[in-house]
This record gives structure tokens, C-alpha cells and sequence, in this order.
């Protein structure tokens, strides 16, 4: 976890040094309003992909459209597990989701019109998962059960700052920051060992960075972070 947030923050004050130099050279927007990005660092953290169009419609505002696919792993915190064997077991929970979201972004500085420099963002993503893990019943012997749901609805809201550089004026580097929360609709006819077995991880789902835990429901709070590339396109 901690060499993750130290990438993080090696690349935010690359990033700060890059925009500081590019901000220089680039002779502001021509006239472009549309950008293609992605988050090419996906495939490997969180086994997905993230891409995404901006497009501004005023000088200090822009959206953004995404769609993201995420795969991930998770520990089962089985309480009646760990309490048999002394600790949880070494299967992962996972949780493969798709959503689409979109995003409001607010230039502040007038002096450098969108979508160049800082901006603070919020956005919402809905979409549908499919989570797979195991359950354990002491009474049905010292092994684990596979279960899958699935057509779990999922949703993600975010709060944050970013900024965006342009380079050589076409190529678009950008970070972001944001606290983010998580949250997991589970099917009413799911069994309730199933249910609970679940809910043994679901407080880690939302956020990509560090969660701090369930705030309410099933689904987590915590940071999250990005960082993308993309192109000007007209």
C-alpha cells in the first residue's frame, strides 16, 4: 500500500514540474474542445481499462465521459474462517465491475482557460458486477464453498482536485486526486451465508489508492488516484 501511494506522489510532482515547463511552451487551446484519454496504467492495477472523452464547453468548465472496467482482488475476511484456522483464507474475493460515468470539472485560474491547469472535479459512475468468493459453514466440514452473484448494481461518487498539461500541442498528461465512496447493491434473493460471506470485503470496494473502511451499506471510503494520457482531437 505504501509504495503505491509513493508512486502516486512521485509522479504528482513530475507532473507539476511538466506543467510548469509545458504551460510555457503551449500556445493555449486553438480552438479544441474534445480529448481522448486513457489510464494506461489500468490493465495492471486493477486488471481493466479507463478511457474517456473531455469536452468544454465553457472557458473555466469541462465534462468528462468514461467508462471503466475494473477487476479486482480481495481478502476474505471470514470471521468463523480465522477463528478455525487462525487466519482468513488465502482464496480472494473478487469483484469484476463496468461502469460509465461522468464527470463536472472547474477551472479556477482565468488567466489559462480550459482545459489546461488546476481544476476541481466531481463525478458519479453506475454500472453492473459480477463478484465471485467463498463461504464457510463449520457444520458442513473444514472447507470453503465457491459462490458467485451476480448483476450486483455499483456506483462510485468523487470528489477531488487535478490538473491537466498539453504538450507539443496535442498530447494531454493528466493526474488526479480524490476522495471517493463505494457502493454495492446486493440482490434480494441472495442466500444469507452468501450475503454475509460477502460482506466480508465490501468494505474495501470504491476506492484504488487506501480505504479507510465502510461509511454506511456495503461499499468503502477512501482516496483514489489517476493518472491518464490523451490527445486533442478538434
Amino acid at each position: 500500500m505504501r509504495q503505491k501511494i509513493y508512486i502516486y506522489l512521485i509522479t504528482l510532482i513530475c507532473l507539476l514540474i511538466a506543467n510548469t515547463t509545458f504551460a510555457q511552451r503551449v500556445p493555449g487551446y486553438q480552438g479544441k474542445r474534445l480529448i481522448l484519454k486513457v489510464d494506461p496504467f489500468a490493465p495492471l492495477y486493477q486488471k481493466g481499462i479507463i478511457v474517456g472523452f473531455d469536452y468544454v464547453v465553457m472557458r473555466r468548465m469541462a465534462f468528462s465521459f468514461t467508462y471503466n472496467r475494473a477487476v479486482r482482488n480481495y481478502t476474505q475476511r471470514i470471521a468463523n474462517y480465522k477463528q478455525a484456522f487462525g487466519n482468513f483464507p488465502e482464496e480472494k474475493g473478487q469483484i469484476s465491475d463496468n461502469q460509465v460515468g461522468v464527470e463536472i470539472q472547474f477551472y479556477p485560474n482565468k488567466s489559462i482557460p480550459a482545459p489546461q491547469g488546476t481544476y476541481v472535479f466531481t463525478n458519479y459512475y453506475q454500472g453492473i458486477a459480477k463478484a465471485s468468493g467463498h463461504t464457510f459453514d463449520p457444520r458442513d466440514g473444514d472447507f470453503l464453498q465457491p459462490y458467485t452473484i451476480e448483476n450486483l448494481r455499483t456506483g462510485t461518487l468523487s470528489a477531488g482536485v487535478g490538473n491537466k498539461s498539453i504538450a507539443w500541442d496535442i498530447v494531454v498528461l493528466e493526474f488526479d486526486f480524490a476522495l471517493t465512496l463505494g457502493f454495492l447493491r446486493i440482490p434480494e434473493d441472495t442466500p444469507e451465508l452468501v450475503s454475509n460471506s460477502f460482506q466480508s470485503f465490501t468494505d474495501r470496494y470504491g476506492p484504488n489508492i487506501y480505504s479507510f473502511g465502510e461509511l454506511s451499506g456495503n461499499g468503502g471510503m477512501g482516496m483514489t488516484g489517476h493518472l491518464k494520457i490523451g490527445f486533442l482531437l478538434f
